[in-house]
């Protein structure tokens, strides 16, 4: 059936003052309004994608369906088609929603938001390649698209393609020209896994002097470390002595047990024990929670640089011996 042409008066009246009513925030007379339009007129096609649109707000999917799938009776569009993928993805009707979408691409190849959502679904039932096809799309639409560089990348690095996920993360932030935490700690992750710990180190390093996160609870710590008040200047007191301590018995730890490992025994012995050392295993997980200790002690007590070294070598040794 054809939307209306020249809808009743009362139902655009009314389609009027449920505009008025949502512009104000008052969504519950918009409600009103807008069903009271659509009852008047059945073919007044505005007044079911309204009420589509603020059942979606509202999280009520199930209701917003019928509305959209009206409103796609009476004239079928590119939004309303999104809207209604939209809304299976909701309710995880994942084949219906992916139609949706592809309908609406093909009604407009250019709408932004179908590729991404299409992205998405495909990268949630473990198709990366797929998703990667959509996030490109995005990226020739709107070249600095934040999410379809992000999205691209992790579906590589889902896919083991390391390198590749580098490639973009480093190149959206040279094209951006602005820092990022999420790309510059995944970066990190990334340049780990190809083995260049020293890359990954600075970019670890970076992020703790630009994370906004990071860098005001560092400020509000050293804050505390130069107020007045006795309770925090007896918090921090003794650090460098209990850091050093530590660290001493770190280190004699380590090198007790690289003597012991000399000649031809290795690593490969770490869950059985070796001659000297009971339980190596133990003993290496001790070493990780020293480290983690001393990354926060040093966090504490001033030294960013230090703490998060002391938190990379932690993560990079689990890592390395698969330690729980």
């Amino acid at each position: 059936m054809p939307k209306s042409e020249n809808p009743q008066p009362n139902a655009q009246a009314l389609y009027t003052q449920g505009r008025s009513a949502q512009n104000t925030g008052d969504f519950k007379a918009a409600l009103k309004a807008y069903k009271a339009a659509a009852r008047a007129d059945r073919n007044f096609r505005p007044a079911f994608v309204r009420l589509g649109e603020l059942y979606s707000k509202a999280k009520r999917p199930d209701l917003a369906m019928g509305f959209f799938q009206r409103a796609l009776e009476l004239q079928a569009d590119a939004p309303v088609l999104f809207n209604l993928g939209s809304e299976c993805w909701r309710l995880n009707q994942m084949e219906q929603s992916r139609r949706y979408l592809k309908a609406a691409l093909k009604l407009d190849p250019r709408l932004v938001k179908a590729h991404l959502l299409l992205a998405f679904l495909y990268r949630n039932q473990q198709e990366h390649q797929k998703a990667i096809t959509y996030f490109q799309n995005v990226r020739k639409l709107e070249a600095l698209n934040r999410i379809a560089w992000l999205g691209e990348a992790i579906a590589n690095s889902e896919l083991q393609r390391f390198a590749e996920a580098r490639q973009l993360l480093e190149g959206y932030l040279q094209k951006s020209g602005q820092s990022d935490a999420a790309f510059t700690e995944l970066l990190a992750g990334i340049q780990l896994q190809l083995g260049d710990s020293e890359a990954s180190w600075k970019q670890y390093r970076n992020l703790t002097h630009t994370s906004k996160k990071f860098t005001s609870f560092t400020d509000h710590l050293q804050q505390a470390r130069s107020a007045q008040d006795a309770a925090f200047q007896n918090s921090f007191k003794g650090l460098d002595q209990k850091i050093d301590a530590k660290l001493l018995k770190l280190k004699q730890r380590i090198k007790s047990r690289r003597e012991l490992l000399a000649g031809n025994r290795d690593l490969s012995a770490l869950k059985n024990g070796i001659e000297g050392a009971q339980d190596l295993q133990q003993e290496l997980k001790q070493d990780l929670t020293d480290m983690v200790d001393l990354s926060l002690m040093h966090l504490f007590n001033g030294d960013t640089d230090k703490a998060m070294q002391f938190l990379f070598q932690a993560h990079k040794m689990g890592k390395d011996h698969q330690l729980d």
